[in-house]
């Protein structure tokens, strides 16, 4: 599910005429270390679907699929990891694996820009290890069950990994992050419209204050972006025969894509932050692993491994971005 193929338009197995959905969010906008995590979950809808998904009530499927706020945490995510396991391959035998069927862009491209002193932060993979044990991916397997009974089938998922070292070039290019949370959505939403074969109506999750996103589309504006509202909670578009794109505030509370989506992307996230504990904690001891957001525990990550990133020459455009500790 990670690679979206081109594919001709056909008829649904749920019914009728082909049908989309996608919701879109990030995980870790704000932080201070560790990747921004954008990610897309496509899902094949029949008319009845299109209903559940827009009347979804949060509250009836809250134990498995809810706000990734109150259902995952820095240190435990295994549900976040169960959903990406079931959502692409409970067969997938490793981390990496699983990271190498959800990413957009292709390992050896991310691993491109690495220079050999910062590589084993971020691609280490020693220490990886799965965590959802058989219940809760049966949960979710149910959950799944139960999407499709609404018709609801989701059906591709895929994530864009902004490395530290890319948002602090994109940075100095004056795209802040802000930018690079949109534009990393736009390469997903483009693609979308390139290779699916029927409307996709996408919704992802609205950050900031930005209510005009026309004047920052960057892969969306050659497509003609028509604006239907701009709001302060939702920003509306359409695209021809394409489909649509909404911008909505709180979407990762409402809309049960975009709770997958974070889901998704609270795992990938947790997992590489998770590789840069590791690695310096073979280095400097001892050591808390951080969550890589503004908090003690991070700051006292950062305090205590200066010497060793000094000494060994860690890249710093690497490690921590650009204006991280401005509040």
């Amino acid at each position: 599910m990670g690679t979206v193929r081109s594919q001709p338009r056909k008829k649904s197995e749920l019914g009728s005429a082909m049908m989309y959905r996608a919701g879109i969010d990030e995980n870790g906008l704000g932080a201070r270390l560790g990747p921004l995590v954008v990610t897309a979950v496509v899902a094949e809808v029949t008319p009845k679907g299109v209903r559940a998904l827009d009347a979804w009530d949060a509250d009836a499927h809250a134990k498995v699929l809810g706000d990734s706020k109150k259902l995952v945490r820095h240190g435990d995510v295994r549900l976040g990891e169960a959903w990406a396991r079931v959502l692409t391959s409970e067969a997938v035998a490793t981390p990496q694996q699983l990271v190498e069927m959800l990413t957009h862009a292709p390992i050896n491209s991310l691993t491109a820009r690495c220079p050999a002193r910062a590589k084993a932060q971020c691609w280490c993979e020693k220490q990886d290890t799965f965590l959802a044990q058989g219940e809760l991916l049966a949960d979710v397997q149910r959950a799944i069950q139960a999407l499709q009974a609404v018709g609801i089938k989701p059906t591709r998922v895929v994530s864009r990994l902004v490395c530290t070292d890319e948002l602090n070039e994109r940075m100095r290019n004056n795209e802040n992050r802000f930018l690079v949370d949109l534009h990393s959505m736009e390469e997903l939403i483009d693609r979308l419209f390139e290779t699916l074969g029927g409307q996709i109506g996408v919704v992802c999750g609205k950050d900031g204050s930005m209510g005009d996103y026309t004047r920052y589309f960057n892969a969306l504006s050659a497509r003609s972006p028509q604006v239907v509202s701009e709001a302060k909670d939702v920003s509306y578009y359409r695209f021809g025969s394409l489909g649509s794109v909404k911008f909505v505030r709180d979407a990762d509370a409402t809309d049960p894509l975009v709770m997958l989506a974070s889901l998704v992307g609270k795992y990938l996230r947790e997992l590489f932050v998770s590789r840069i504990g590791d690695h310096f904690a073979r280095h400097v001891h001892p050591l808390r692993k951080p969550s890589g957001y503004h908090d003690p525990v991070t700051s006292e990550f950062v305090e205590a491994t200066a010497d060793y990133r000094s000494n060994s020459k860690f890249p710093s455009s690497c490690f921590e971005r650009i204006g991280a500790r401005e509040p």
